[in-house]
């Protein structure tokens, strides 16, 4: 079981990626600018690449 980094979790693709991740036995980790309402098919990583640390 991998653990997957999904950048623009909240787009057309991530949002259509994640569950099929998680459903193949992966564990999605999705990032998000801003916490999203519903509960993702994985883990919420809040961030921005944009932003340095």
């Amino acid at each position: 079981m991998a653990s997957v980094l999904v950048t623009g979790a909240s787009g057309f693709i991530g949002t259509a990626l994640a569950p099929r991740l998680a459903a193949a036995g992966h564990v999605p980790r999705l990032l998000f600018r801003h916490p999203p309402n519903a509960a993702p098919a994985g883990e919420i990583v809040v961030g921005d690449l944009a932003e340095p640390a």
